[in-house]
């Protein structure tokens, strides 16, 4: 009986080892990556950390995608938001605003000047200059819409920096507001 309990306690301890051990792979993994944009395949793999979006979306064959993608944009108004670049992480584009920050969900790649660039290069190239004015027309949608809260997301298809250029974001669709 003595050897089964020590075999038991081997084996937790091996397993133990073992999921602290995948704990912190995937950990440092996630903490060294470089380029954490998602890649090129258009507005819902961006939005795939989200419920109700679907990871790895097609538009072409994904009722439920469209079904969800068709609710987000009929529950939507355009927004016009004026602020200070603040910065730019996983293609969310934070901005100080009169009434604090916000965060401007940004498609990953968008059409400046001619050209085709992803969304980190608006502010390695320059469009976006921390601590400068920007102009972001979005899709606006609410969430959440109580009296003393609320809970919405901006989905930015426009920017317009301190310069007067253009920024559009490449789509599946078109918006016009």
């Amino acid at each position: 009986m003595e050897t089964k309990s020590k075999q038991k306690i081997m084996m937790t301890g091996i397993l133990v080892a073992i999921a602290a051990t995948l704990i912190f792979y995937d950990t440092t993994i996630v903490a060294t990556q470089t380029d954490t944009s998602p890649e090129p395949y258009g507005i819902a793999n961006m939005m795939s950390e989200h419920s109700w979006i679907k990871q790895e979306c097609s538009w072409r064959n994904d009722f439920h995608c469209k079904k969800r993608w068709n609710w987000i944009s009929s529950n939507s108004e355009p927004v016009t938001i004026d602020g200070t670049v603040v910065g730019l992480v996983r293609n969310r584009l934070a901005l100080d605003v009169e009434d604090g920050q916000v965060r401007v969900l940004l498609p990953p790649v968008w059409s400046v000047d001619m050209g085709i660039i992803r969304v980190k290069a608006l502010l390695d190239n320059g469009f976006l200059v921390q601590g400068e004015n920007v102009t972001v027309k979005a899709l606006k949608t609410s969430l959440i819409a109580e009296e003393d809260y609320s809970v919405y997301i901006l989905f930015g298809y426009e920017l317009i920096n301190s310069t007067d250029s253009h920024a559009f974001a490449v789509l599946p669709f078109n918006i016009e507001s």
